[in-house]
């Protein structure tokens, strides 16, 4: 666990360093069936089965997603809340996927479901952070 990230005042439902660095690693899987959503989804725009739109939200979640870890490691006020607002994006954007794609595809919008979980608690816990360390 980084050093910025430990000076920071935590939650109090924050579930301690040893916990959270477990839950991150399912992060991993989710990942992964994140992927393999986004490469059939892609597939889709490409036969022009799906509409470019749709991609767009893709783009716009990973982008926003992977920027959240670099934008808060500053560890200031103002990265914290980059971050907040790049998690926010983040879980906007797949809460938008998940709901287009729920009348397209069951088995993909299950795919996306424990990563869409997941996120919820990440996106409280970075509006906490800026809260309390803002």
């Amino acid at each position: 666990m980084e050093d910025w990230f430990l000076a920071l005042q935590k939650p109090w439902w924050y579930p301690g360093n040893d916990a959270w660095t477990m839950l991150n690693r399912w992060g991993l899987v989710f990942y992964t069936l994140v992927s393999v959503v986004y490469v059939i989804g892609f597939y889709h725009i490409v036969r022009r089965k799906w509409s470019l739109y749709i991609g767009v939200l893709f783009v716009l979640n990973v982008i926003s997603n992977f920027a959240v870890y670099p934008l808060m490691a500053e560890g200031d006020p103002a990265g914290l809340l980059r971050g907040v607002i790049a998690m926010t994006v983040a879980l906007i954007s797949i809460l938008c996927i998940e709901i287009w794609m729920y009348s397209r595809s069951k088995i993909l919008f299950g795919l996306l479901l424990p990563y869409t979980i997941w996120a919820i608690p990440i996106t409280a816990l970075t509006w906490e952070l800026w809260l309390l360390n803002g």
